[in-house]
């Protein structure tokens, strides 16, 4: 009985490991390419220069018009003086 378990769980750890014939080869450019998408530094530049993108877009644009209305006094007698 133990023997049983002790294959069967070989077995299983067998099956979960990955096949080294599976394995994906890497050529030098690839690599490189790998890396550098996975390179927090080289992301947070690419963001820096993609946010100054914004900026430079949004300051050329004309700035959203504004209204001001000022109501003074208007029809104020007894209780509603100074509405």
């Amino acid at each position: 009985m133990i023997r049983r378990v002790i294959y069967i769980s070989i077995f299983v750890l067998f099956l979960s490991s990955p096949m080294p014939s599976l394995a994906q080869t890497l050529d030098k450019q690839s690599a490189l390419k790998q890396a550098l998408l996975n390179n927090p530094s080289y992301k947070a530049a690419l963001l820096e220069i993609e946010a100054a993108a914004g900026e430079r877009s949004q300051a050329s644009l004309l700035p959203n018009p504004s209204t001001v209305f000022e109501i003074e006094n208007i029809g104020g007698s007894g209780q509603r003086e100074g509405f």
